[in-house]
């Protein structure tokens, strides 16, 4: 489905399939999320990592603007954003304006987490145009820990190289979402003197769900995977120091 032409390729799409796993069973686990905001013509994508015993489980959600009409975006995009919101993969915005409602975002964020169980340990972000889900945030959620990541090659660079060494060693593993899975194939690879972070080449080709992998994966990617103990793992008769 997806070709890569680039030499400045970010991911090689044939590393990214072979990572491709079974969705887990996320209940009551760990979580780090990482938010890209998108308003219109974007897409608002949220992107989460979950760790498991020796490597990170990769999964993301998308929701979709049509300010300029769906199928005009469905065709830019080349991706069938109704069937993907069948699959459960995106949200197509409900508003007239076609613009992304972040009420609807904060909404399934919570729910998403209440109907899991999930232990949120961060919520990572890129700060453009955040501030309105931020606030909601901080009101109905003030424990979960919300941390700006800046957009430059001197956050960026380390992490970048690492997640793509890390879905090499199958250190990272993903469930294959579609979105998230074009965004990595549109991603490619731009340097300057502090390094190095993903782009895209032209305006239609979305990398939204793989920007806000990197800013979740920028935080967590330095937590051990190695030794992961589950709370079922400390609480059971066999745990022991």
């Amino acid at each position: 489905m997806w070709r890569q032409a680039e030499e400045d390729s970010y991911m090689d799409i044939d590393t990214w399939n072979e990572a491709r796993i079974k969705p887990i069973n996320i209940e009551g686990q760990r979580v780090w999320f990482g938010i890209d905001v998108g308003k219109s013509s974007d897409l608002y994508a949220i992107s989460w990592l979950i760790p498991q015993d020796g490597y990170w489980y990769a999964d993301s959600y998308a929701f979709v603007g049509t300010k300029y009409g769906l199928q005009n975006k469905i065709k830019a995009d080349r991706l069938d954003y109704i069937r993907l919101q069948d699959m459960g993969q995106c949200e197509i915005t409900k508003l007239e304006s076609g613009v992304i409602d972040v009420e609807r975002v904060y909404q399934w964020l919570d729910g998403f987490v209440k109907d899991h169980n999930l232990d949120v340990q961060a919520i990572c972000y890129d700060p453009a145009q955040y501030g309105t889900l931020l606030t909601q945030i901080e009101k109905g959620h003030p424990e979960w820990e919300q941390i700006s990541v800046r957009q430059g090659t001197l956050t960026l660079s380390m992490p970048t190289k690492q997640f793509r060494d890390d879905v090499l060693d199958k250190r990272v593993r993903h469930s294959g979402n579609e979105i998230l899975t074009g965004a990595m194939a549109n991603a490619i690879l731009k340097s300057d003197n502090n390094g190095v972070r993903i782009d895209k080449n032209r305006y239609s080709n979305k990398i939204d769900a793989a920007d806000a992998l990197l800013d979740a994966y920028a935080i967590c990617f330095r937590e051990n995977i190695d030794d992961y103990v589950t709370d079922e793992d400390v609480f059971s008769d066999d745990f022991g120091f």
